[in-house]
């Protein structure tokens, strides 16, 4: 699954803190103030990452913390547009830190995650979540190639793999939401990629069962999960596929067909978008 340039630099961070956690380990010549303004910014910057893993489970998940394991990205409005105050404190925070009362290290991971934070903010202002589908990252993409990405080691897992199919209808219908605001506000994909991505809807929303791309777990348990839970959660999973993800598909195949698709824009650079250029550095952000 792709994760959102904010992640990506979030994973970067965590390998500098690491990197400077591991050079305290060598003989400290810092003052005492030094040392005590490394442990605030650590603290800082460890909870601004338990924000990130929070509010998205799938990077959690990709990296082996399962505390959010049974849920997806919250893609409503309401929570986007929640997330700034929050996003704006942390950056306050993390601007207020003197870059001298921190080591090298350190300092290089609070320039990332100043930049990662002002890029969110960014984003959301321009907001460029209202382009929620695309034949490369749209929601007919990331969920069923997400579920290589899942554990499925135990009775556990596969109980989180279910809470997660039954929430997708509530995951499409959010994306459906962000996507009816783009087209209002005239932020919409290239029409021939919509084009592209309702035919790969379909596709996930044609196959039933074990067929589904997300059926794929439920071919073979591990032995660590009893027989009488693998009959179980077999027939449960595959209840979940065609009663709830497969008419998710179709809901987000027949909004796309019944005219999201024909209002894609006819340009295809994205300077034609509402922004011009802020959104062509926003987007096309290294």
């Amino acid at each position: 699954m792709r994760f959102p340039r904010s992640s990506r630099l979030a994973l970067m961070g965590l390998g500098c803190l690491l990197a400077s956690t591991t050079a305290l380990a060598a003989p400290a010549q810092t003052s005492a103030t030094g040392q005590g303004a490394f442990e605030a910014f650590d603290r800082l910057l460890d909870q601004e990452w338990q924000y990130q893993l929070k509010n998205a489970p799938e990077l959690a998940t990709s990296i082996g913390d399962y505390r959010y394991n049974d849920r997806w990205t919250d893609l409503s409005v309401a929570h986007i547009k929640g997330s700034v105050p929050v996003l704006n404190g942390f950056l306050k925070q993390f601007e207020a830190i003197a870059p001298a009362s921190l080591d090298d290290q350190r300092q290089i991971s609070r320039a990332m995650i100043i930049q990662q934070l002002q890029d969110t903010l960014e984003g959301i202002r321009l907001k460029t979540y209202e382009m929620p589908i695309d034949q490369m990252n749209g929601a007919q993409l990331q969920y069923p190639g997400f579920v290589s990405s899942i554990p499925f080691d135990s009775t556990r897992h596969y109980e989180d793999y279910l809470a997660r199919l039954r929430a997708i209808p509530k995951a499409i219908d959010q994306v459906i939401a962000l996507a009816r605001l783009g087209e209002k506000d005239g932020l919409m994909p290239p029409r021939f990629l919509l084009e592209k991505a309702e035919l790969q809807v379909e596709q996930i929303a044609a196959p039933e069962g074990e067929k589904s791309p997300f059926g794929e777990p439920v071919t073979k348990f591990p032995a660590a999960v009893p027989a009488a839970d693998q009959a179980r959660l077999r027939k449960a999973i595959i209840a979940a596929i065609d009663h709830d993800v497969r008419p998710a598909y179709q809901r987000l195949a027949a909004f796309m067909k019944q005219g999201y698709s024909a209002h894609g824009r006819t340009q295809d650079g994205v300077w034609a978008l509402p922004g011009g250029e802020d959104s062509i550095a926003t987007i096309f952000v290294p």
